[in-house]
């Protein structure tokens, strides 16, 4: 698809990810709810004046307007106007890995500037429920088996290896909300693994920090 130089995005989108690009200047990549994964300059946006001052940091939540180039997949970005911000969580080592580790699987099991609604409103999910639920394991399984949901990669949740927790898989299927009881030793133990083998079959493997947020 060609678009033209000076097509203008508006959209709502989380930071996913920071790099410096100069002593003035950063690389920002979005999870936007109607471009799907985007890269965008934000030029000067380190000088105390600038605009964009005090607005882009991992996982703040805004409106995001950008300019769309032609040639490239590195977009003019011009205005955020910030939502909301992750105050709990940053505050928490534990909930920031959490955090990092969903978004390591949507970056693996999506492409750039290709749009799964699905996959934001999911993230937006599991970004509520690290700020006001539990730590442990519960979300981190849950956003595991409802993205490979929205992949088409789930299992059946009658499957024989999910068989100690396939009442919780069904609650989570019906529910859309984030569950917050706990997950059973017998059900993590059937699940987890078995989430695991999908992962590596889909994208090559699960990120390192899995293993650190479900010792």
């Amino acid at each position: 698809m060609t678009f033209s130089p000076s097509t203008e995005i508006r959209t709502l989108g989380y930071v996913i990810r920071l790099l410096r690009w100069s002593d003035t200047s950063l690389i920002v990549e979005w999870l936007t709810e109607q471009e799907g994964r985007v890269t965008t300059i934000a030029r000067g946006a380190m000088r105390p004046k600038s605009p964009l001052a005090g607005k882009l940091d991992l996982l703040f939540f805004a409106a995001v307007f950008y300019q769309r180039r032609r040639n490239s997949d590195l977009h003019f970005l011009h205005e955020v106007d910030l939502r909301s911000t992750p105050k709990r969580s940053r505050r928490s080592p534990n909930r920031l890995k959490r955090l990092a580790y969903f978004v390591e699987l949507i970056r693996r099991a999506t492409e750039t500037e290709t749009p799964i609604p699905e996959i934001f409103r999911l993230f937006g999910q599991t970004m509520d429920l690290t700020e006001t639920g539990p730590d442990g394991r519960v979300p981190i399984l849950w956003f595991e088996w409802r993205l490979l949901g929205l992949l088409g990669s789930q299992p059946a949740e009658h499957e024989g290896s999910l068989k100690a927790g396939r009442e919780l898989l069904a609650q989570w299927n019906a529910e859309p909300d984030p569950p917050l009881q706990p997950v059973p030793d017998r059900a993590a133990q059937a699940i987890a693994p078995r989430l695991a083998a999908i992962w590596h079959e889909i994208s090559g493997g699960c990120p390192r920090s899995r293993s650190q947020l479900l010792p």
